[in-house]
């Protein structure tokens, strides 16, 4: 997701929003690398374990190391400045969060902890995403120009965007196929099946 949409960041920007705020383009490719942080759901893992203190020490110090980085590089980079403030207050919750692992989890070396980490997964995920980019935008010089003499309405501005979704998300499943990789059997995984139940009435003699 995050690499679709830094890649197709001006198709994606002009269809919701129109050509007036494809400036914007910059702010929303490095907003975007947000969405990496939710690769690691270490929030939902603390709760788990009755962390809540360490969860809210982080998002004090988010808070509070927030507003300097605002005032320090808003007045450097302007609206640039906020979005990479912001940025720098969630990784460093995300560290701190990090941190706490050992203890929660208990575990007793940083080699244990990088074991939770599936580093061979998300290589692979890297490689479906940097070929499935690489092959979009060989797909956008193909068709530039094709969509021009479309109405610029809402409805017919989402064909580039919707174009584009549709070839990089074709590349990335044939291409964590060839990583072996079966898109169908994780998604299966997902799927809930219901236990049988168990007859809850007493014996009889």
């Amino acid at each position: 997701t995050c690499a679709f949409l830094i890649a197709a960041a001006p198709a994606f920007i002009e269809a919701i929003f129109g050509p007036k705020f494809l400036p914007a383009v910059p702010l929303f490719r490095i907003s975007t690398l947000a969405v990496l942080f939710g690769c690691f759901p270490l929030d939902g893992l603390l709760r788990a374990r009755g962390e809540t203190r360490a969860i809210l020490l982080s998002y004090a110090v988010k808070a509070a190391v927030t507003v300097p980085l605002v005032l320090l590089l808003v007045e450097t980079l302007g609206l640039m400045g906020g979005v990479v403030s912001w940025l720098i207050a969630e990784g460093l919750g995300k560290a701190l969060l990090v941190g706490r692992l050992p203890r929660a989890l208990q575990l007793r070396s940083a080699r244990q902890l990088l074991g939770l980490v599936p580093f061979q997964d998300g290589i692979r995920a890297t490689i479906a995403a940097g070929v499935s980019v690489a092959v979009m935008l060989i797909w956008d010089r193909v068709i530039a120009g094709h969509f021009d003499s479309l109405p610029h309405t809402f409805f017919w501005r989402l064909f580039p965007v919707a174009s584009d979704a549709v070839v990089f998300t074709l590349t990335y499943v044939m291409v964590l196929h060839a990583q072996g990789i079966r898109v169908l059997r994780v998604i299966s995984l997902f799927r809930r099946q219901r236990p049988a139940l168990a007859p809850v009435l007493p014996a009889q003699p």
